[in-house]
């Protein structure tokens, strides 16, 4: 479980712009709920004022929900639209994805932090023939030297083995991003915690023996909860004694307690620590 403090953008406001790779290798890692849920969790942790928009590509590239500046009428349209994602296309189209989300590019002064999300399950496979293939490969790595001087940063995260870990590790590298590697839903969702941190950085509150001490002065934190059985009413409870209770539908919960109470939080019984 994490917790942290109401998150204060002191940098620019990132725009972000997810891509998706939507192969059928993508959900052999992980089921399609987990991956779907875990970018829920990333969009529930971008912060308002923001902008955000999603693509998938497989053969072809779908903007899949439109960018724009992140509200909560965006935040579910953004969900309702995951929940429609199959994961079936038997090809990558990653220069194409790639080149969509950054139409900008040959901007270099923005008021927004341009951040790219490269989810990929596997190497580029648009041709039968490996040189036809490589060329492709050329040409996403011909894009990097604009999109740095542009200034975008670009992570990325492999969803299986059969990634072209050396590409999506320039990418991050050349453009000061991060690469990931889950390899079990749990560090699945603790990159996305991390990468969420990065782009909204937040005071993080420790969890000791069940409980969070909220010091005088803070005016939200929010608890993210994973491990906790799905359909159960859990509780939260206030050093005056007063409980909150919610109902988990997900592999994970987000609960925001506005204003809290100074003092000593008891977390609920059973969660997973992150």
């Amino acid at each position: 479980m994490a917790a942290d403090s109401e998150p204060v953008l002191e940098h620019k406001p990132v725009d972000l712009r997810i891509l998706i790779d939507i192969s059928q290798e993508s959900k052999k890692a992980f089921t399609e709920r987990e991956f779907i849920n875990a970018l829920q969790l990333l969009i529930d942790r971008l912060p308002a004022g923001s902008k955000a928009g999603i693509w998938t590509y497989g053969k072809y590239v779908n903007h899949l929900v439109t960018r724009q500046t992140v509200t909560a009428a965006w935040r579910e349209e953004a969900g309702k639209q995951l929940q429609t994602v199959k994961f079936i296309a038997l090809q990558r189209n990653i220069v194409s994805v790639m080149r969509k989300a950054s139409f900008d590019r040959a901007a270099t002064n923005t008021d927004y932090e341009r951040t790219i999300l490269l989810f990929s399950a596997g190497a580029i496979n648009l041709y039968s023939g490996d040189t036809a293939n490589q060329l492709e490969r050329h040409e996403v790595l011909k894009l990097l030297p604009k999109l740095r001087q542009s200034g975008y940063v670009i992570h990325t995260m492999a969803l299986s083995e059969q990634v072209d870990q050396r590409l999506l590790t320039t990418l991050a590298k050349e453009t000061g991003g991060f690469a990931f590697a889950p390899q079990d839903r749990q560090s699945l969702y603790r990159d996305v915690l991390a990468l969420s941190q990065w782009i909204a950085p937040s005071n993080y509150i420790p969890v000791k023996k069940g409980q969070v001490i909220i010091d005088k002065g803070v005016t939200a934190f929010t608890g993210l909860f994973l491990g906790l059985n799905n359909n159960d009413k859990h509780i939260i409870q206030a050093p005056n004694g007063k409980v909150t209770t919610w109902q988990q539908d997900k592999t994970y919960s987000l609960l925001r307690i506005d204003n809290p109470v100074e003092g000593a939080w008891q977390l609920p019984v059973g969660l997973s620590s992150l």
